[in-house]
């Protein structure tokens, strides 16, 4: 048989083999003759010499050199997965910090929504307190503006009732809604930190950028259009402030709720 392209070749009896793969050259009887390498890896070749049949089995070996760079590529490819795999858990931290902090923000307005919804439904049922033309808060306790800027100064009407708790008596519209403003505001700065509220009337709630803004309560309050403006610390949308900076202090209303006066 002839022997392949890349088998063993030989000259005159005497085979030739090239130096990269350990073989072994078994005759016809048997008798196995070792040679130090072949050209083809992990095969049975068979060719005729001198009418006799003999079987060449190659096996490759490896070198040492070999070995070690197969091990150290290898190494590095984990290495490289490795640090891909760092970078994508630190996104998938931030990404999870981000949500939450706009979990928390959603939920926060949505409260501060609620509680100025809910003056505004006190105050048009108690429209004998709340129309009165004087801003002086003994006369009409909705009117104000009342902050806690630091966490430290509980929000409070000037004057405190607790006439509407269970079993108390309010003697009159003024006292009931002292005890209104006493729950809402206790409520209010339990749920929101460092909250800041102003309840007065405003011809210009917001700027000339479309951005809410502070004022200060005017002493007419007769059949006018009163504001509740709500506000509380809440992370700063500018992501480049560290430290105390990155905090905004309600430097603006994030809520502003109009109250009409209407008829009850």
């Amino acid at each position: 048989m002839p022997l392949p392209a890349s088998s063993p070749s030989h000259s005159g009896g005497v085979a030739t083999i090239s130096k990269q793969y350990f073989c072994s050259a078994v005759g016809a009887t048997g008798r196995a003759v070792h040679h130090s390498r072949c050209i083809t890896n992990d095969c049975l070749y068979t060719w005729t010499m001198n009418s006799k049949s003999i079987f060449i089995c190659c096996h490759q070996r490896q070198s040492r050199h070999q070995t070690r760079q197969s091990a150290g590529f290898s190494l590095l490819e984990v290495l490289i997965s490795i640090i891909i795999l760092s970078f994508g858990l630190l996104g998938m931290v931030g990404l999870q910090a981000a949500a939450l902090q706009g979990s928390r923000d959603a939920r926060l307005q949505s409260v501060a929504t609620t509680m100025a919804r809910e003056l505004t439904d006190m105050m048009r049922g108690n429209q004998a307190v709340a129309n009165r033309s004087s801003s002086d808060a003994l006369t009409n306790p909705y009117i104000g503006r009342f902050s806690n800027p630091d966490g430290t100064t509980a929000l409070a009407p000037a004057t405190k009732s607790y006439c509407l708790a269970v079993g108390g008596t309010c003697s009159s519209t003024t006292t009931s809604a002292q005890s209104q403003m006493t729950d809402w505001l206790t409520r209010l700065d339990a749920e929101l930190p460092g909250a800041r509220v102003e309840v007065c009337p405003d011809a210009a709630p917001f700027d000339t950028k479309g951005v809410a803004q502070w004022t200060a309560c005017p002493s007419a309050v007769a059949n006018s259009t009163i504001f509740i403006k709500i506000g509380w610390t809440r992370v700063s949308t500018n992501r480049s402030n560290s430290g105390a900076a990155a905090l905004d202090n309600a430097s603006s209303p994030s809520v502003v709720v109009q109250v009409s006066p209407g008829n009850q």
